[in-house]
């Protein structure tokens, strides 16, 4: 796990670093995640392998597709659920909306104008097919949605009053790479049981420690945060 974390995380730093060229050090930051999966899942699969750690449970002869049986359920148990499900509601318009905000602000420098009821229409439809199958909902979500954004800029280190800031000149808009990312989710069924049983849960779990460092990369909140425990004298005046 700590392993899967700072392989990931120093490869993520690593475009900061003055070692090999800028574009190489922008493919490995970029690469940092599945790199670092890819290679403790070796370390873990054939290095520990006489470790017994559990895996996904996955039962071929189950249904992907099956239909929620709701007439099976008692009219008590339908009114409890509509009544979650109103609440639910509520939490994705919140999130969905805080989200789009959050990718769509000025310093991110977007060109294409915003769609936020356009976005909550679509999300309305794709979720209540979802319901009806059992399958997890979709909706924007933090941090993955303004990772994604930068992912997609251009980014140049900027000095001002003596600190360095990652300021964003342009980003590519294009809606290829989400529809990419759901493609290769779709596709990832076909490597049920193998080869995604080798992935060790501890390397999972790296990997959700991974996203919840990088999520603070230029966050105000952590870095206000961190001036707490800053001399001020020898710090430079920040942006915020």
């Amino acid at each position: 796990m700590l392993g899967t974390l700072w392989l990931g995380y120093t490869l993520y730093q690593f475009k900061k670093s003055p070692y090999l060229h800028p574009y190489m050090r922008e493919i490995l930051s970029d690469c940092a995640l599945p790199i670092a999966v890819l290679t403790f899942s070796l370390i873990g699969s054939y290095g520990f392998k006489e470790i017994k750690m559990s895996k996904f449970r996955y039962n071929p002869r189950e249904s992907l597709f099956k239909m929620a049986e709701m007439h099976s359920q008692s009219l008590g148990a339908i009114c409890s659920a509509m009544g979650l499900g109103f609440l639910l509601s509520m939490l994705f318009f919140i999130e969905q909306n805080l989200v789009a905000a959050l990718a769509n602000a000025p310093e991110n420098r977007l060109v294409k104008g915003t769609a936020y009821h356009w976005d909550l229409l679509l999300i309305a439809i794709i979720n209540t097919g979802l319901s009806l199958f059992g399958m997890p909902w979709i909706h924007a979500a933090y941090p993955h949605s303004p990772l994604h954004v930068r992912a997609l800029a251009q980014v140049e280190q900027r000095v001002e009053s003596g600190h360095v800031y990652d300021t964003i000149m342009n980003v590519k808009e294009t809606r290829l790479t989400s529809l990419g990312a759901s493609i290769l989710v779709g596709l990832s069924l076909l490597l049920l049981p193998v080869p995604l049983q080798w992935i060790p849960k501890p390397v999972l779990y790296g990997l959700f420690l991974y996203i919840a460092l990088t999520s603070i990369d230029a966050n105000q909140l952590f870095e206000r945060l961190v001036l707490l425990l800053k001399d001020q004298l020898q710090t430079a005046a920040p942006n915020h």
